[in-house]
């Protein structure tokens, strides 16, 4: 979209906190609640199965996304933190996992190639997005 309206959202500005920063993408997790179990729960109560594709829009630092992989799906992780995407690619690398890909973009600017089973967002939602697309949820975290 290269000439955007004034009222265009600027993805690209970080709101509060600063998720390029190592510290606030390190405490990020305890923060937030992110709990293992929890993003399992979450996948089974959904029924992602193994071999769909999940986009995962504001994935922060991976968590839900990592555990969509482990579980066999294939994921789209997308969050405008750069610090976000090096921290989930180290804890790929760590669990072997290769079924992750990275984007660096946002909600305004990822263009998905091929089809989707699954978008979800959690915590993102406090930036003020709503997607609406099938088999997307907003879960009691957010």
């Amino acid at each position: 979209m290269p000439n955007k309206p004034d009222w265009f959202y600027n993805e690209w500005q970080q709101v509060g906190l600063d998720f390029e920063d190592q510290q606030q993408v390190s405490d990020y997790d305890t923060r937030q609640g992110s709990d293992p179990d929890a993003d399992q729960k979450l996948i089974e109560q959904l029924g992602i199965r193994p071999g769909q594709t999940l986009i995962d829009l504001g994935c922060g630092t991976g968590s839900f996304a990592i555990a969509a992989a482990r579980h066999g799906a294939q994921v789209h992780a997308v969050d405008v933190s750069k610090t976000m995407l090096k921290h989930i690619e180290r804890q790929c690398n760590h669990q072997n996992i290769q079924s992750v890909s990275l984007h660096h973009s946002g909600f305004l600017t990822y263009d998905h190639k091929g089809q989707a089973d699954w978008i979800i967002s959690r915590y993102a939602y406090a930036e003020g997005y709503f997607i609406g697309r099938s088999k997307c949820y907003e879960t009691d975290a957010g």
